[in-house]
């Protein structure tokens, strides 16, 4: 599937960019302002109903991430995969194996800061976007959750990755490859469904007679 963007990221190496065939997917970055009221995630301006529901979904779970691991948290929904990454002095330090080396980047005071920090937690809520849900919901690829703090987050939909360092996460081929499965599989037929094939057709197509389908709950089946 060709991906169409006035903004290249990281994965776009990994297709032929001019020459994919039909259909297209229009990749357009929107950010969302939310903030929780009285238990519920609202929209700050404007309307995005699919957003507040995303967000309500999770409320319970972001709520008891924010008193975990009370720093900036990113989570990512890519391709039906969640990831996670705490962002401290300006760097994604992704939850994954390699956090410990990402945190040797950091400045000494934020490094010393984030010494005692389990990055499980963070990890582990990433996989509440795993699954094609929400990405249904948003009707994109790929979407970004902002957590600034239990009151107020962002959620972005198709952000650009690169600079949130997440080739580090999925490499640029593995990422293409996925994407494009995940379109196609999942937005693609959602946004266009399959249309059923009619008995006279499939009986044209396949050379059975009359009699092969059931007409009726009582009538005749295909012999064997």
């Amino acid at each position: 599937m060709r991906i169409r963007s006035s903004e290249r990221d990281y994965y776009d190496i990994g297709s032929s960019w001019d020459h994919d065939p039909e259909p297209l997917y229009e990749r357009a970055r929107h950010r969302t302002e939310l903030i929780c009221q009285q238990g519920r995630w609202r929209v700050v301006e404007g309307a995005d109903r699919a957003a507040e529901e995303v967000l309500g979904r999770l409320d319970d779970a972001l709520d008891v991430l924010a008193r975990t691991v009370p720093y900036e948290l990113l989570l990512v929904g890519f391709a039906g995969c969640g990831h996670g990454a705490i962002v401290e002095d300006g760097v994604v330090l992704w939850c994954t194996e390699r956090f410990d080396a990402a945190r040797e980047r950091l400045s000494p005071w934020a490094r010393e800061r984030l010494a005692s920090v389990d990055p499980a937690p963070v990890a582990a809520a990433a996989r509440m976007l795993d699954g094609p849900e929400a990405h249904r919901l948003l009707d994109c690829p790929i979407l970004a959750i902002h957590l600034h703090n239990r009151r107020r987050c962002d959620l972005e939909r198709d952000p650009l990755l690169e600079p949130l360092g997440f080739a580090t996460v999925v490499d640029p081929y593995q990422a293409w490859q996925r994407l494009d499965a995940f379109l196609g599989n999942e937005l693609a037929r959602q946004r266009d469904p399959p249309s059923a094939i009619d008995d006279t057709l499939r009986r044209d197509l396949h050379g059975f007679d009359e009699r092969s389908f059931r007409r009726d709950p009582g009538g005749p089946s295909r012999k064997r």
